[in-house]
């Protein structure tokens, strides 16, 4: 009961956030939305049931590669770190707290792709099991990812000027909104070797679409993703004071 407390406690401090900016969240809706619209307009309902799958997989991207290692980020620079450590709260602690208040803009994922999925045809336990699976692994590797780099920097910067480009360059560039058959055959085959396009088709494997890679490509690809960048940042994840 006290680690619930302490996890709990964690994501009130965080949480504050959206009191005092929570545009942030009426203004992702509205992009998701604007999205759907845009791409059912040109692709009809394929292009909707593929935005199901990469919303399910972006969304915890974007979670984990872009909030989750900001707000470490910014404890880390602003000292908030320190303190944390010097606190009865463990490492664990401190990441679920952190994670469990980014978990709103997850909240409106599931409603916005449930909801499309129910009218498109796709099956909505499905819908919820990729969420579960791909969007879980999504925020961990996407979380660690940036995480790798950011906590190797050791003067006060601007971290959103990292991790906005960096979400950028493996969402928009990537197979991701659009499909990998468009690409030459061998950029195809190297594009699998994305962690976001892997997780992308592993979601459409798993809510039953058409799917491109093996899913055990896919699944390989991603693991080894989780390995390399579970190693980089271990190596500069110090929980202790120094």
């Amino acid at each position: 009961m006290n680690i619930v407390r302490k996890i709990i406690g964690i994501a009130y401090k965080d949480i504050t956030f959206i009191k005092s900016q929570w545009m942030w969240l009426a203004q992702s809706a509205v992009i998701s939305i604007g999205w759907m619209l845009m791409l059912s307009s040109w692709g009809g309902i394929n292009a909707l049931k593929n935005m199901v799958a990469v919303y399910i997989a972006v969304s915890g991207w974007g979670l984990g590669l872009n909030l989750i290692a900001q707000f470490v980020g910014w404890d880390k620079i602003s000292k908030e770190w320190e303190r944390m450590i010097a606190s009865p709260i463990s490492l664990g602690e401190y990441f679920l707290g952190v994670t469990l208040a980014m978990e709103p803009y997850n909240l409106l994922a599931i409603v916005i792709s449930t909801t499309v999925a129910f009218f498109i045809g796709i099956n909505i336990m499905k819908t919820l099991v990729a969420f579960l699976v791909v969007n879980t692994l999504s925020t961990v590797l996407g979380a660690a990812l940036s995480l790798s780099i950011i906590l190797r920097i050791k003067k006060p910067t601007n971290i959103s000027a990292i991790t906005n480009p960096l979400q950028s360059l493996t969402t928009f560039l990537p197979p991701v909104y659009y499909l990998p058959s468009v690409l030459p055959p061998i950029a195809r085959d190297i594009s699998i070797g994305i962690p976001t396009v892997a997780l992308v088709d592993l979601a459409h494997y798993i809510i039953g679409i058409d799917y491109y890679f093996n899913p055990l490509v896919s699944t390989t690809s991603i693991l080894i993703w989780l390995i390399a960048v579970g190693i980089l940042t271990a190596k500069v994840l110090k929980w202790g004071l120094e």
